[in-house]
């Protein structure tokens, strides 16, 4: 090719003085001319020299290789810089600008028509006097981002360093303030294309730092000094270090360097650099091949880093396990030509895992549950058997906290212990009653341990655990059994001491409930004369109520468990009473859903019906019935015994009370024999209430004839205001009115229409208890009553009280109307004494005056009180001749 001088030294030349220069007319071949005379080429005013894309990589290469990424960078970053820095103001002293965005514009340009990338603006805009400055755009086929790709791979940051230099320095020449372009997206790091974007130093913040500190002028002499020094120290842990470093050609494997360290496997570096020894011979036979395989898939994949472990042989022979790291050094066509890594002895690391792996093929084949959870209790790790005893896979289970097996049958009690323990770093054995994914509730055992870490640490806990849930449903029958039978000795011998027929039979109910877990328990009677079993004593409260309703079951019922029980004497058991065709549950008794029934007997004598009930279907067993079937026997037993002591009890008491009650009148009658007077009978009434017969109190009133009313005369243990007000005529409502007229014995507890209200006003009698009112007749005459009763609220009064009361009564009415004559017949003898005392007086009295004056002192001393004597003048009105009369007047 002839040399040739294709455009003018100054291109600018051109134009007329009219014309101004615009960024998009620059022109590739205007701008380049070449001095074929001295070899030299020149674009836009510099002298220029051609690298093809390759020769750079191999620059950016070699600098990240010896330098590292971030002094490369930095020598990019700068290179770039000043290549836009004197651009721009080359373009500005060579040009007449249209305006300044040409030659702003003219720098993205340029860069177009060297062929370094393609740059496309997408926004300007800019403000000298503000400082203002902002300018986007993207970059299309960047030869830089191609060649890291190539050689390094995808990078962390964007790789285009020179372009984003030469950014920053033609902006900054431009503006002549401090610019910075900063690539936002990048091919080199994966991204779609590469994005650009220029604003002032500080509108950066932060996102600066890394590009100013690489902008930076750095003594290379002084970084490569460094450098050297930090290698040295590199070499020195190397050597001291396990890990070997090797490098070897790819096409022979020679090793071409080898760090000192190597004398760990018995070989001397100089024995693997000069070939005495060969790499390949240190590996071991069986693990040549794929190691092989291993190096050419890497690369013939374009790997760059790869990993690979195969056992070395030590010069002794030994074989050990080692880990190599590889990394792949590739030519500029892209072929391996050596391969560099670590190897590292990872021989225990190995033994480690292989003894680890036989504990974990022991664990995961193990016959117990194996869990391992964090330090909250969150599974980290469960073995096969967690899943064939739980139901839950381990991916359900994962993540998951072991309160997922929380059936709620442990007690907190419990589980507060086991973290205590496990916490404090102590093993806890235990056992847990545990609910499947299914819902089934099962039974293991434990041993929880705490993990630590090689500091000692608590990191993890493991649980080991074995279903026990059959051996544990034995050992509870077992034990249910037993408790049963002890339960029934215990239920048999509190009958035996209970002489109470109805104690009795509610006794039995609420222990059998109790203490067999039962929903409930009641008993049936036979009553033959009336064909028909009868509740005689049921568990709890709905028991009660349903005794209370008087609860039977005719014997005409055959298809009734009870009746086929009592017909069959036969015990049975239906275990879901859905199935039975004539089942009639009792409202109190909707849960019911299994029962048992066994007839109590004596000999060939049946006494009733056992019967208990389960809200559980099935609940019932064979050996239920056997239990039940042994402590009916004893509870009939108990009855019989009862029902004799009941009878020979009943005998005895009677005995008893008839010679209590004679006892009582007897002492009655004594106290009544020397009685001559109303107050000596009563209050020998009343002794006997309060002392015999054990009332709180008692009211004793008798009918004024003259006067039709009945009035309190005296009273034990009340008020004298309760006398006082105990007056009533006969014809009143009042209930003491009520008693004289018709005779009859009442027991009243509580308010009554009949009482007056001022009854309850004082001395709280409204609470008082039960209270009897009698009458106390003579010759069929009701001449008064007795109020007895009880202060405490007793609202039970004996027959046999209220019957020795009415013999009370009787004797005393007796006596007092014995009483009453002989007070009779003492007035009546006082008063004829007095007649004789006045006679005898007057008739020795001489005159009329005299006479009346000792009349009337006589009449007054007798009496007691003040007496006077006025004479009556004659009355004439009528023409009647008065006669003086004498009147008697009372103060």
């Amino acid at each position: 090719m002839s040399d040739f001088n294709y455009s003018p030294l100054d291109p600018a030349s051109n134009l007329t003085s009219a014309q101004k220069m615009r960024a998009e007319d620059l022109d590739f071949y205007a701008l380049l001319r070449r001095n074929g005379a001295d070899g030299q080429l020149f674009f836009n005013k510099r002298r220029a020299v051609l690298f093809d894309v390759e020769a750079m990589g191999a620059l950016r290469h070699q600098l990240v290789s010896t330098l590292g990424t971030e002094l490369a960078m930095g020598v990019l970053l700068r290179f770039g810089y000043a290549q836009g820095y004197q651009d721009a103001e080359t373009l500005e002293n060579t040009f007449d600008w249209e305006s300044e965005a040409d030659w702003l514009a003219a720098g993205p340009k340029i860069h177009n028509l060297e062929g370094i990338v393609h740059a496309k603006t997408d926004h300007i805009e800019f403000d000298r006097e503000s400082g203002k400055f902002l300018m986007r755009g993207k970059w299309h086929g960047s030869y830089e981002a191609e060649e890291h790709l190539k050689r390094f791979g995808p990078d962390n940051h964007p790789v285009c360093w020179t372009l984003a230099g030469y950014a920053s320095g033609y902006a900054t020449r431009f503006l002549g303030k401090d610019v910075l372009a900063i690539e936002t997206e990048c091919v080199g790091k994966g991204d779609p294309h590469c994005a650009w974007e220029i604003r002032l130093v500080d509108q950066w913040g932060a996102q600066a730092e890394r590009y100013l500190h690489a902008l930076q002028e750095i003594d290379l002499a002084d970084q490569l000094s460094k450098s050297r020094r930090q290698l040295t120290q590199i070499n020195a842990i190397i050597e001291n270090s396990p890990a070997v470093l090797f490098r070897w050609r790819a096409k022979d494997w020679a090793v071409t360097y080898v760090s000192d360290n190597v004398k760990q496997f018995g070989y001397s570096p100089q024995m693997l650099l000069n070939g005495s020894v060969a790499f390949t011979s240190l590996i071991h036979p069986k693990d040549y091949q794929r190691l092989q395989q291993k190096v050419q898939q890497a690369i013939s994949s374009g790997q760059h880093q790869f990993s690979c472990e195969y056992r070395l042989l030590r010069q002794n022979g030994d074989a050990c396990w080692v880990e190599n790291q590889l990394t792949l050094e590739r030519a500029e066509n892209g072929d391996v030509t050596h391969c560099q890594g670590v190897i590292l002895d990872i021989t225990e690391r190995k033994r480690a895992e292989e003894s680890l792996h036989r504990l974990s093929v022991a664990v995961e084949q193990s016959a117990n549950t194996v869990v391992i959870t964090d330090l909250n209790g969150y599974i980290e790790y469960v073995n096969p058997r967690f899943t064939q005893t739980t139901g839950y896979t381990r991916e359900e289970a994962l993540g998951q906290h072991t309160r997922i097996l929380k059936s709620g049958f442990t007690q907190p009690e419990e589980y507060k212990e086991m973290w205590q323990t496990i916490v404090s770093g102590h093993e806890w054995r235990g056992e847990f009653h545990n609910k499947k994914k299914s819902g089934e509730l099962y039974w293991e055992t434990a041993l929880i341990s705490p993990i630590r870490d090689t500091t000692g640490e608590i990191t993890h806990f493991l649980a080991v655990k074995e279903e026990t849930t059959a051996r544990k449903e034995a050992q509870l029958a077992l034990a249910k059994r037993a408790v049963e039978l002890e339960t029934v000795f215990r239920v048999g011998a509190a009958a035996t001491t209970i002489l109470n027929v109805d104690t009795l039979l509610q006794t039995v109910a609420d222990m059998t409930k109790d203490n067999f877990g039962l929903y409930h328990a009641q008993i049936f009677l036979a009553d033959n004369n009336q064909n028909m079993l009868k509740l005689a004593a049921g568990a709890g409260h709905i028991g009660q109520q349903m005794v209370a309703q008087g609860w039977t079951v005719p014997y005409s019922r055959t298809n009734s468990l009870l009746v086929r029980v009592m017909q069959t004497q036969q015990g049975e058991i239906v275990n879901n009473v859905d199935d039975e065709a004539d089942y009639q549950p009792h409202p109190l008794l909707k849960n019911t859903r299994a029962e048992l029934a066994v007839p109590v007997m004596v000999g060939n004598e049946l006494l009733g019906v056992l019967n208990v009930h389960s809200e559980k279907t099935n609940f019932f067993s064979e050996e239920d019935l056997k239990i039940q079937s042994t402590l009916a026997a004893q509870v009939a037993g108990a009855i019989r015994n009862a029902r004799l002591f009941a009878s020979v009890s009943q005998a005895q008491e009677e005995a008893e009370t008839r010679l209590r009650e004679t006892q009582i009148l007897q002492q009655l009658v004594q106290s009544l024999t020397g009685a001559l007077q109303v107050k000596e009978v009563i209050d020998a009434f009343f002794n006997a209430c309060i002392q015999l017969l054990g009332f709180d109190f008692a009211v004793f009133s008798l009918v004024d004839e003259e006067q039709q009313r009945v009035k309190a005369v005296a009273g034990i243990n009340v008020s004298k205001e309760r006398i006082a007000r105990a007056n009533h005529p006969l014809t009143s409502n009042n209930i003491m009115a009520n008693i004289i007229r018709t005779g009859q014995t009442e027991i009243i507890t509580g308010q009554n229409p009949r009482f007056g209200p001022e009854d309850f006003e004082t001395e709280d009698t409204g609470a008082w208890g039960s209270r009897i009112f009698a009458p106390i007749s003579i010759h069929q005459k009701n001449i008064g009553l007795i109020e007895a009763g009880f202060k405490e609220n007793i609202t039970t009064v004996q027959e046999s009280q209220v019957n020795l009361l009415r013999a009370l009564i009787d004797q005393t009415a007796v006596a007092l109307e014995g009483a009453r004559r002989y007070e009779e017949s003492l007035e009546a003898a006082r008063r004829e004494q007095l007649l004789r005392q006045v006679s005898a007086h007057i008739r020795s009295s001489a005159d009329v005056n005299s006479i009346l004056r000792t009349a009337a002192k006589e009449i007054g001393r007798n009496l007691q009180r003040p007496t006077s004597v006025r004479l009556a003048r004659p009355n004439t009105n009528n023409g009647e001749a008065g006669h003086p009369a004498v009147k008697k007047e009372n103060d």
